[in-house]
């Protein structure tokens, strides 16, 4: 017998963002905002911002703050390494000093990957390298959809299309300061997307269970997600305005 070897259960917890959810959630966060910067790059996709009602609510919120902003608007689906040196260069020309990322996992996951470009100078071909990583820039996280639960994750994942490669990369030093997250900035979501990112999310709660690194503190959480996509998601899709 290996006395060495350890037993039971051995439980880590490190969740460092800060979540405000449910309705007006931009209205009780959006006082501590000046406290992160004072200049945005809000960073999101050509016209889902708009159509959520995010970019509505979010900018007279920081016009009352006091907080100026920069908009890059460029990001697409599989977010790619080139737009996100796009958006540090748009960081550094602009002298923001935090981001605001609305939309799915994309917008969300370049947000992380410019926080780091721009605070550590990173040139196209160091992104992916940790040794590179030393500081980032606060990003708050606003997100429109529900499936990769990139507002409270310290990962991005982005495309190089030269290569062919869609790979991730994590960091603690990109976990989001701020999740906001208001369940009626999804309401804009067709039911195919809706479907999909239910999906998503169900695939991360059964990865919660099935996982070799699983954590057992977690199972009630688990557990009533997985309870809550099975009684609402037909509702949600016959209904896509409705909110209990």
């Amino acid at each position: 017998m290996n006395k060495n070897k350890q037993k039971g259960i051995k439980i880590m917890l490190y969740l460092p963002t800060r979540i405000f959810f449910g309705a007006k959630a931009l209205d009780d966060a959006s006082a501590r905002l000046p406290g992160i910067g004072k200049k945005a790059l809000i960073v999101c996709g050509k016209s889902s911002a708009e159509k959520s009602g995010v970019m509505d609510a979010l900018l007279p919120s920081l016009r009352r703050e006091g907080i100026a902003f920069s908009i890059f608007n460029e990001i697409s689906e599989n977010p790619t390494i080139t737009r996100v040196m796009s958006g540090k260069e748009r960081f550094i020309r602009e002298n923001c000093d935090f981001l605001i990322g609305i939309g799915g996992g994309s917008p969300l996951d370049a947000a992380k990957a410019i926080s780091l470009a721009a605070a550590n100078d990173l040139q196209i071909n160091e992104l992916y390298d940790a040794g590179k990583q030393v500081t980032a820039y606060p990003m708050v996280a606003i997100p429109t959809t529900h499936g990769t639960g990139s507002e409270v994750t310290q990962y991005s994942v982005l495309t190089d299309i030269k290569k062919g490669k869609k790979a991730g990369f994590g960091s603690d030093l990109i976990f989001p300061y701020m999740a906001i997250i208001d369940p009626k900035y999804s309401l804009s979501l067709n039911p195919r997307i809706s479907l999909n990112t239910s999906i998503d999310a169900l695939s991360h709660l059964l990865e919660g269970l099935y996982s070799t690194s699983r954590n057992s503190l977690l199972y009630p959480m688990i557990f009533r997600g997985i309870a809550l996509i099975k009684d609402n998601l037909d509702t949600c899709l016959k209904n896509p305005a409705y909110l209990p």
